[in-house]
């Protein structure tokens, strides 16, 4: 044997060894940099458009295209917001529409804007996620959003799509994937996939309010395309109806422990015959969407609060009956209806069906004042785990020993925020828009909008964190907090969370008379 042809030999093991090494190394360090990005990219798009708005460049009405050219050439614009005499937003003209409408037609650069300008214009809230402006440009098909502050006023003009490739990122990929899904296996790897974006944006420190707007986009987005598939299975509706989400989901405030409650709205008829007809397509319509819901990983309501349960997918005089009994009598049974049904957001079909039945809970509601009294019992029933020297009480026995339930926590303000939508007839269903609005209106000063908001995002983060947590454990998701596993500091913000409900429950006894 030659002892150099070993030498030599073990000398190339060992370069293909190092070699491998390397790139496995070379692998590691791609794959960290891939993740890093992915990460920040997940952060970036639940930043609020006023951090990445533009100021807006305005011009009249009456404003030549040519002037208008020049305009957008001083200020490096590509479009231009167009107002009216009291400067309300009337209209948008962008260099695409510059392009079609007047060179592409063969127009006069003295013609005015109005005649080339998109109107009406697409808008979204200033305080809004990057993400929902991206996916907005997508669904309405334009390049550049409106930005208006609460007071519905200009402040900006946005273009997230030209500031990101959305095919780069995880929740425009998730929603995108599950709006053109043509299979329930593909919707269910998109619903086994959110619980790695959502993990990344928990990691990294995003606003909870902003992780579950992805939540429900592409909760939002996986039941939609439930319906659509189920329909082109079942044929055309034989009425219009409205698909309508309940509780949490109606609330936008899905997390990764969430069952599915909804229920069905169709149209009244008046033939019998054709009436028994809608009554057996709904019918069955509800049970294979809820099916398919339960199947892509929406767990069946506990509750059984779904519009496969016949009791819940009804026509619309049926409905109004049900609220009109809940409001005159509003027993026991009556208020657990209304903690649940009183959060709820079409999600498909016919917007109008539940807008009429809106305007029926609002007669029906003037017509019964003491209504509300019985609504606010909701939120008094709650007692803080606090002991009588501040520790924080936690359960004795089964798997939910030493643990409290951070759900349960936050229903309190949940419910504050609906009874007092409810007395000042807000639109909103989500808990922190409906703060908002209270406090724009009003009825919730400064310090205590502040204090409820970041007392309600608190325990909202605190939830997702340890559902992310038991997740990556290979545990389910739940809703159980171990107080022994918090930071001292975790556990103080803790308690003045449960003060800020104390607070808020004597503002709502006092206000409503009532006392448990």
């Amino acid at each position: 044997a030659n002892p150099a042809f070993y030498s030599g030999r073990q000398a190339t093991l060992l370069s293909i060894q190092d070699l491998t090494r390397h790139r496995a190394s070379q692998g590691e360090v791609e794959r960290e940099r891939l993740i890093s990005q992915l990460q920040t990219s997940l952060l970036f798009l639940t930043e609020p458009v006023h951090d990445s708005m533009s100021s807006p460049v305005s011009c009249s009405l009456n404003t030549s295209v040519a002037e208008a050219i020049r305009l957008m050439n001083r200020q490096k614009a590509d479009a231009l917001t167009v107002v009216g005499p009291e400067y309300q937003l009337v209209g948008i003209v962008t260099d695409r529409d510059i392009r079609t409408r007047l060179v592409g037609a063969g127009l006069d650069t003295r013609t005015p804007v109005s005649r080339i300008m998109s109107a009406p214009v697409v808008t979204v809230d200033e305080s809004a996620p990057v993400f929902e402006a991206v996916m907005r440009e997508h669904d309405q098909g334009v390049g550049h959003l409106a930005v208006l502050d609460a007071n519905g006023n200009l402040v900006g003009i946005t273009r997230s799509s030209r500031m990101l490739r959305p095919d780069r990122y995880s929740p425009v990929v998730l929603t995108r994937q599950a709006q053109s899904a043509e299979t329930m296996d593909d919707l269910t790897a998109c619903h086994e996939r959110l619980p790695c974006v959502i993990g990344s944006l928990v990691d990294n420190g995003a606003l909870s309010q902003n992780i579950c707007q992805v939540t429900t986009s592409v909760s939002d987005a996986i039941a939609n395309r439930i319906i659509e598939l189920t329909i082109e299975e079942m044929g055309p509706p034989p009425a219009r109806f409205a698909f309508i989400a309940l509780g949490s989901e109606a609330r936008k405030e899905q997390t990764l422990a969430t069952d599915q409650d909804n229920a069905l709205i169709y149209e009244d008829h008046s033939e019998s015959e054709q009436e028994d007809e809608v009554r057996r397509y709904f019918l069955r319509f509800g049970e294979l969407v809820c099916d398919r819901l339960d199947q892509a990983g929406y767990r069946y309501c506990d509750g059984d609060n779904m519009a496969r349960n016949r009791r819940w997918n009804q026509p619309l005089r049926q409905w109004k009956r049900y609220f009109h009994d809940w409001i005159r009598e509003p027993d026991e049974q009556a208020l657990i209806r209304c903690n649940v049904f009183f959060d709820c957001r079409c999600i498909y079909g016919d917007q109008s069906l539940l807008d009429e039945l809106w305007h029926e809970i609002g007669a029906a509601q003037e017509a019964h004042p003491g209504f509300l009294s019985h609504m606010a019992l909701n939120t008094l029933r709650y007692r803080a785990p606090v002991g009588l020297f501040g520790k924080i009480v936690t359960r004795h026995a089964g798997e939910a020993r030493d643990t409290f339930s951070v759900k349960e926590a936050m229903l309190p303000i949940a419910n504050f925020a609906r009874l007092y939508a409810l007395r000042h007839h807000l639109e909103e269903t989500n808990t922190f828009e409906r703060l908002e609005q209270l406090h724009s209106g009003g009825v919730l000063v400064d310090d205590s909008y502040r204090a409820i908001s970041q007392a309600y995002g608190h325990l909202m983060q605190l939830r997702l964190r340890r559902q992310v947590d038991r997740l990556k454990a290979g545990l389910s998701a739940d809703n159980l907090v171990d107080p022994g596993s918090l930071t001292e500091i975790e556990t103080a913000t803790l308690k003045n969370t449960f003060s800020q409900i104390s607070l808020i429950q004597k503002k709502v006894s006092y206000e409503f008379r009532v006392s448990t």
